[in-house]
């Protein structure tokens, strides 16, 4: 019987998944020939049927004979013929020995999935007994989250060692799959490495194992699982199975797919600018062909800054980073094979920005009263002017040290930096965000979803348009940076443990390279890889920034504000600062000294001359308003003192006291004065009707 014939046609590409500032992908090791170390090689052709019983014959000159098991279909193969696995009772027996003598290996094959489910690739071990098990190591298709896993269990174990794909198994096309095992005497222990058309997308380490440990094995089958309980079939075609006493390397797994030495060489070869890619200022040349017939193409992430021709266009104010990727493509045959080499470049702004880019520590002459509304601009060279939102305000603490915070309020506070800023944001690599803070040993909500201090995000719905952000939140003291949201895209460094309340710390976190790092009180509490770079994360078509940047405020609408907590000191760097650095540049622990003693001293000291003027400001006939009101812009005790209104109700009684009357009814309106000097403010209210 003959399956369906599947389509041969192929075309496969390998990207790097890592890359660094100014550094193309990663090396691709030494091939090997690929006939080194092979212990097993079935390619099922020339077979002598496909019944049970039947000799399937080992083309590795070792005599690893397997017989075929069950009803196993002749098939139209990767190239040439292939064996379809259907069921459970259709897989392959192997020789018992096969493992005895292993220490490092690699499976690979090509296999055609209709479907990716738990039964096995292989299943090497000395049971079938499901409540018995010994020692085993498989390798199956799907995880139960559709990735391939290679799994090792010890006799009675109940924990597993496992190592898993990070790339979903192809399903409905030929895929190649193969798992390498590198084992290292000196430490006892062995790398294991999956990996998907040729692409490294797994890794893992298993201490005190090597197959060989394994014994003689009784049971070693491929395309079936030993369990009992398992009863799934592999439902896929295999062609070209191979089992090596080695780990073939990153290009040997490249060879066996098809790839020409010549193809891998360029690739590997490939360099821009001398390799030197971090500060572009000129234009570059693209290369568009290499030796053995390959042809280059590029792709830019951002065209308006580098094309596709290499032309380069320098932004004016803010670095930009671009992703310049090279596909190499060779026709072998009547096959086209394709390989990407991605490099980062840093395109230089024309203007020259300072390393700190911001820094709001509330001083006096940064804040000013406009139009009623608290404003207060960043002490950076930058100049950022943010807004102080909703019942959030400016409070001063202490009598000998004084310092003015961002007293955030129990309520809807928060600090608008602006839309500015945002440009910033797209522009940063290596980076440094922090500030001090102190959290009410009252507030309930710490472990409430939200709690952000600091907000950084192209929505104000990112539940909804989850189109990327930067969050740093004191619930479980972390950082995360997504493409999309929570569950898309999202990379986190987390201490895993809520910001301490009643006392003022410091929180800190620093982005070098592809390592975040966590600080509190300038000690580091948590690190960890994270890839997603701002300048290469968040940039959306149409947007020069993020729009949204908020100190206090979550963009997930049903988060929790942050609240009864003060702020002091956001700072925003264009470098990643080490623990020395954050020490040195803020004295953190004498500033904790310092603003614990001002809280402690006076936790919201009003300058005498503001708490007279409120006492002393009044608003006649409010009961009945029938005509325009006069509001008072300044103080009549002390003319130094600036007055803001708000009106809860501007289309009646505006902020300058214009009057609409209503049509029918009464309608009552709150007006609050805001009363202004040397930074601070004072609000009092009245009720009209």
């Amino acid at each position: 019987m003959k399956l369906k014939r599947y389509s041969t046609k192929w075309t496969s590409y390998v990207k790097s998944c890592l890359i660094a500032v100014g550094l193309s992908a990663t090396m691709l090791g030494t091939a090997q020939d690929v006939t080194t170390g092979l212990i097993l090689h079935y390619d099922f052709e020339n077979m002598q049927g496909t019944a049970a019983g039947t000799t399937l014959t080992d083309k590795s000159g070792t005599g690893n004979n397997g017989t075929i098991q069950g009803a196993l279909i002749d098939s139209a193969g990767y190239a040439g013929r292939g064996l379809y696995f259907a069921t459970k009772n259709d897989y392959i027996k192997l020789p018992e020995n096969i493992t005895s003598s292993l220490k490092s290996f690699t499976y690979a094959t090509w296999a055609y999935f209709t479907t990716a489910n738990n039964a096995r690739l292989f299943d090497f071990g000395n049971t079938t007994d499901d409540n018995n098990p010994s020692d085993n190591l498989c390798f199956m298709p799907n995880n139960a989250n559709g990735k391939a896993r290679m799994r090792y269990r010890a006799t009675g174990a109940t924990v597993a060692y496992n190592v898993d794909a990070t790339t979903a198994t192809p399903v409905g096309q030929w895929a190649h799959i193969a798992v390498t095992f590198k084992w290292d005497e000196s430490t006892s222990a062995g790398t294991a490495t999956i990996y998907i058309n040729g692409v490294a997308c797994g890794t893992s380490t298993f201490s005190n194992f090597n197959p060989s440990l394994l014994g003689t094995t009784a049971y070693n089958f491929i395309g079936r699982s030993r369990w009992a309980q398992d009863s799934n079939g592999l439902n896929a075609v295999l062609d070209d199975v191979r089992l090596y006493n080695r780990a073939l390397t990153s290009r040997d797994i490249m060879t066996l797919i098809g790839y020409s030495k010549e193809l891998q060489d360029a690739q590997e070869n490939l360099t821009l600018n001398n390799g030197d890619l971090s500060a572009i200022t000129s234009s570059l040349t693209l290369p568009t062909t290499a030796d053995g017939g390959i042809s280059i193409t590029w792709a830019s992430s951002n065209k308006s800054i580098i094309d596709t021709l290499g032309n380069v266009t320098r932004p004016e104010q803010y670095d930009a980073t671009v992703v310049l990727t090279a596909t190499l493509t060779q026709l072998v045959g009547n096959k086209t094979y394709s390989l990407a080499k991605s490099f980062t470049a840093v395109v230089k702004a024309q203007k020259d920005v300072a390393d700190q880019l911001a820094k709001w520590s509330f001083t006096p002459e940064s804040i000013k009263l406009d139009n009623g509304i608290i404003k207060v601009t960043d002490e950076s060279e930058s100049g950022f002017v943010a807004t102080v939102m909703n019942d959030a305000h400016i409070r001063t603490i202490g009598k000998t040290d004084q310092y003015n915070v961002l007293d955030l309020g129990n309520g809807t506070g928060y600090l608008d930096m602006g839309t500015e800023i945002g440009k910033a944001i797209y522009s940063l690599n290596n980076y440094t965000m922090c500030g001090f803070f102190r959290i009410a040993g009252d507030y309930a909500y710490i472990n409430s979803n939200g709690n952000f201090y600091w907000t950084f995000s192209n929505t104000a719905d990112a539940m909804n348009d989850p189109t990327g952000y930067i969050i740093g939140s004191l619930k479980e003291t972390s950082q995360s940076i997504a493409t999309g949201r929570y569950d898309n895209g999202n990379q986190a460094v987390s201490a895993a443990k809520n910001a301490a309340k009643g006392a003022w710390h410091h929180f800190a976190y620093t982005q070098k390279d592809n390592t975040g790092t966590l600080y509190v009180d300038g000690q580091q509490v948590a690190t960890g890889t994270i890839s997603n770079l701002p300048s290469l994360t968040l940039p959306k078509a149409g947007k020069t920034g993020t729009l949204y940047n908020w100190l206090g405020r979550s963009n997930y609408t049903s988060d929790c504000y942050l609240r009864k907590t003060m702020l002091y000191d956001f700072e925003l760097w264009r470098d990643a600062m080490t623990a020395d650095d954050l020490n040195y540049q803020f004295g953190i622990l004498e500033t904790l000294d310092k603003l614990n003693n001002a809280v402690g001293e006076d936790s919201s000291y009003v300058l005498p001359e503001l708490k007279t003027e409120m006492n002393a400001l009044t608003l006649d006939n409010l009961s009945s308003v029938t005509s325009n009101l006069t509001l008072p812009v300044k103080g009549s005790i002390d003319p130094t003192i600036a007055i803001g209104w708000k009106s809860s109700i501007p289309s009646i009684i505006d902020a300058t006291g214009n009057v609409t009357r209503p049509d029918m009814y009464p309608a009552k309106v709150k007006l609050t004065a805001v009363l202004f000097k040397s930074g601070q403010s004072v609000t009092k209210s009245f009720d009209a009707t």
